[in-house]
């Protein structure tokens, strides 16, 4: 019996990427077309179709490798399935839609792809769609809500009501008339929306009622100065949180760990060849927003999921996940030891005692591990969080 899927909540079981069927919303019309990345002593070529098919040239030297199958985009990934193998990549469109970056997957380094359209093809195509980038405002009585649009899909929703503040940041997607806002680990908020000239109508997400939004005068250019600013102040704090988690190859096993009977490894031996591990030891956690109210004779007690993924210095793994039941409260405490070894900077394998194998990332310099979309903090990643929130 295999224990792992009766570990990990079904919200979090990985679908076998071969599996995955796409809608005609996962072919945007942008994407479609042959685009083209050109490194040192290599050059790629993808052209993707608008039914859903692909064809990748690579040419790096003398060497040439083509390929095909079928590829779909959704929530800033791109899926492109073979005949017997997939790949998932993150995939980051410029603001004019005519260049993106492409990352992770099987890409050591992140590649830029430029898109490749005759003159003639553009100029067929008319002026393009007024863009959601920039800055744009809206103000009532005692209210004054600020959502900026950055170039790489990111955006932040300010609102200062009185003297309280409120800020949001993640991620969005427009198609169309439908704009949707992602914040790690909660419910994407859909909208519809429509924008004629510096005007901004939007409808449904957490607004009770259509909102108008007007845009700030060239500021295009601020906000990309903005961003391009934050970026390298993110970059350097990755690479210093980076150093607090170095990783190395285990030539030797380790001895097995030593610890209480709760937590007594049952195959220590079981590790990847050399593989690469935590230095030290790590710990992930994660608890779910929602939490369940229960009353007792001292009170109400408000709970919350959780998940903690434990990675040892020995190339083992421990996974516990505690839910609790909604209507009494009561925990249910399930978890699962495996190995783990990572194949690159930041993306490992995660493989349990009964075989399930699962991929994961690491971002932010090793603060988060992603799984399946959701997001779970280094414990020392939540304090620094726990002490910032404290002094503001």
């Amino acid at each position: 019996m295999r224990k792992l899927p009766k570990i990990l909540p079904a919200c979090l079981m990985v679908v076998a990427m071969s599996t995955i069927s796409f809608a005609q919303s996962d072919h945007p019309a942008w994407l479609v077309g042959v685009w083209k990345h050109t490194g040192r002593n290599e050059i790629q070529t993808l052209e993707f179709a608008a039914d859903g098919s692909f064809k990748s040239r690579h040419l790096i030297s003398s060497f040439a490798m083509s390929d095909s199958g079928q590829w779909g985009f959704t929530r800033h990934r791109l899926y492109l399935i073979f005949d017997e193998d997939s790949l998932s990549y993150k995939l980051v469109p410029s603001a004019d839609s005519l260049r993106f970056t492409l990352s992770e997957g099987d890409i050591e380094l992140s590649k830029f792809f430029r898109k490749q359209t005759a003159a003639s093809q553009a100029a067929q195509t008319g002026p393009s769609q007024p863009s959601l980038f920039g800055r744009w405002i809206h103000e009532a009585a005692f209210l004054r809500a600020t959502l900026t649009f950055y170039p790489d899909s990111n955006y932040v929703f300010e609102v200062r009501a009185g003297r309280t503040t409120t800020k949001k940041e993640g991620e969005y997607d427009a198609a169309g008339a439908q704009l949707t806002l992602r914040v790690r680990n909660q419910k994407p908020l859909d909208y519809t929306f429509v924008m004629t000239g510096n005007r901004l109508i939007l409808t449904g997400g957490e607004f009770e009622a259509a909102t108008t939004f007007i845009k700030q005068l060239g500021s295009e250019k601020r906000v990309a100065t903005e961003r391009r600013a934050a970026l390298t102040l993110i970059e350097q704090e990755n690479a210093r949180w980076r150093k607090r988690f170095p990783v190395s190859t285990l030539f030797k096993p380790l001895p097995a760990i030593s610890s209480s009977d709760s937590l007594r490894d049952p195959h220590p031996a079981n590790i990847f060849l050399t593989p690469v591990v935590f230095i030290d030891p790590q710990v992930y956690v994660w608890s779910s927003i929602q939490r369940v109210r229960i009353k007792n004779r001292y009170g109400t007690a408000e709970l919350r999921d959780h998940m903690r993924w434990l990675f040892f210095a020995n190339g083992r793994i421990h996974l516990q996940s505690i839910t609790y039941d909604r209507q009494t409260g009561a925990p249910r405490t399930r978890q699962a030891w495996g190995r783990y070894h990572f194949e690159a900077e930041d993306r490992l394998w995660f493989e349990s005692d009964d075989g399930e194998r699962y991929r994961l990332r690491l971002e932010d310099g090793r603060r988060t591990l992603v799984f399946n979309d959701r997001y779970h903090d280094h414990v020392e990643w939540l304090k620094a969080k726990n002490v910032s929130q404290k002094e503001n």
